[in-house]
């Protein structure tokens, strides 16, 4: 399971990966419990521009793409209780060569912890 952690600050849902690769690719997706990720809608995409290179993923910011990405996709409101896959990709072509993915259920989110993708709160996301 990744290292992924997952909170809301200020209202904003911020991911933390804590072993960052370089992606060309963000993705995430929102349905209901019991979903198949096919089931699920794409609420927000972010991706460099083709032959854009790379950038280190380590903090993602909900609707914020992180330097050097557009957004194609979003960012749409996402419901408190619903779940989220968040996925990082690096594409070589149109072939996966590297990815973190992570499925969060919101209803699990406290105020002042992060929530980790193993479904553990933690009072520090990378410790």
């Amino acid at each position: 399971m990744p290292f992924v952690g997952l909170r809301s600050i200020d209202g904003v849902l911020v991911f933390r990966d804590c072993n960052p690769i370089s992606a060309n690719e963000i993705k995430i997706r929102q349905g209901e419990e019991g979903d198949a990720p096919k089931d699920m809608k794409w609420v927000w995409i972010a991706a460099t521009p083709q032959n854009g290179g790379t950038t280190v993923v380590s903090s993602v910011t909900y609707g914020v793409p992180p330097e050097g990405m557009v957004v194609s996709v979003g960012p749409d409101p996402i419901s408190p209780e619903s779940v989220i896959q968040f996925s990082v990709l690096r594409r070589e072509g149109t072939t996966v060569t590297d990815a973190r993915q992570a499925t969060f259920h919101l209803s699990q989110l406290s105020d002042d912890e992060w929530l980790m993708a193993s479904g553990k709160l933690a009072s520090a996301p990378c410790t």
